[in-house]
């Protein structure tokens, strides 16, 4: 079996692909057996130390190069929320959570990356995180035979998935 993670379609013939989770955020073939998971849920993430700063709107916004305009959509549906004093954009996701980890800014990041730092305090989510109007989801072509290990490793990631939702309240 081969696993993919990643962001937007794939091929499932040339890139050798069993079965794909991604945020679907783009048209899926009808040729796919999808498994929405759960939803995609972004909100600003910090240091304890930083909210003040980001109260004031003297912080500095980090973001992914992979949601370019992220923050902007994000500030947009929250028009009370303090404006950063700029925008800085890293390659991935991990590197904009480990920046804010680092106390660089303020991250707008998935609930999925962030959930672990929020629950233990290394982070803190002072707005929370809100649905963004897409899905994670698990897909394979329906002419995929779903021998017992795929079924046992589906049925994990639902269950893990569902506990990820109900924790966060979703």
């Amino acid at each position: 079996m081969h696993l993919s993670t990643g962001g937007g379609g794939l091929d499932f013939a040339r890139d050798r692909v069993t079965l794909a989770i991604r945020r679907l955020d783009f048209l899926v073939d009808p040729e796919w057996t999808i498994i929405r998971l759960m939803p995609e849920r972004v909100g600003p993430v910090m240091l304890p130390s930083l909210r003040k700063r980001f109260e004031s709107g003297d912080y500095v916004a980090l973001g992914s190069r992979t949601r370019p305009d992220a923050w902007e959509a994000w500030l947009d549906a929250h028009m009370d929320a303090p404006r950063p004093r700029t925008t800085r954009l890293l390659d991935h996701h991990f590197l904009m959570a480990e920046a804010a980890l680092g106390g660089l800014g303020v991250a707008l990041a998935p609930q999925a990356i962030a959930a672990d730092d929020v629950a233990n305090g290394r982070l803190e989510a002072p707005l929370g995180f809100d649905r963004d109007g897409t899905d994670y989801g698990l897909i394979h072509p329906k002419s995929v035979i779903v021998s017992t290990g795929l079924a046992a490793l589906r049925d994990w990631l639902t269950a893990e998935s569902e506990s990820i939702v109900q924790a966060a309240g979703a």
